[in-house]
């Protein structure tokens, strides 16, 4: 089965991708599994900033963001968002996959910038104390 230039990934294709990040698989076996090319693989993966690197056991850069938006896709962060918040573009993207902690400096001003209110965003830290228990 050959996928034509721009056609849609099927939900079991990207299931399959998704598990096997991290798992030692080179892309090229992932892409002769799903019969696409290996950058089309890589750029999937990158797209969905799919990882198995995550170090972090609830993160709560992921929480904060999902109080302000409803899909985490939708935000996009720019330079002056990563002036404003003093961090690295890299930093950030760190954070966001799992593979450091934030800061709780980091955390307040990221709220502050994206204008939740300390309470929401003490809220947000809050519902990760009792996820184990539920």
């Amino acid at each position: 089965m050959v996928h034509v230039i721009g056609s849609h990934w099927s939900e079991k294709d990207k299931e399959f991708i998704r598990e096997s990040v991290g798992t030692g698989m080179t892309l090229e076996a992932m892409a002769k599994h799903v019969h696409r090319s290996p950058m089309a693989v890589r750029l999937l993966i990158l797209r969905n900033k799919w990882t198995a690197r995550s170090v972090v056991k609830h993160n709560s850069l992921i929480r904060l963001l999902k109080v302000r938006f409803n899909h985490l896709e939708d935000f996009q962060p720019s330079r002056q968002f990563y002036n404003s918040v003093r961090m690295s573009q890299k930093r950030f993207w760190q954070i966001y996959r799992g593979e450091k902690v934030i800061t709780n400096e980091e955390y307040l001003a990221i709220a502050r910038y994206l204008d939740v209110e300390p309470v929401e965003a003490f809220d947000a830290l809050q519902l990760e104390l009792f996820d184990d228990y539920v």
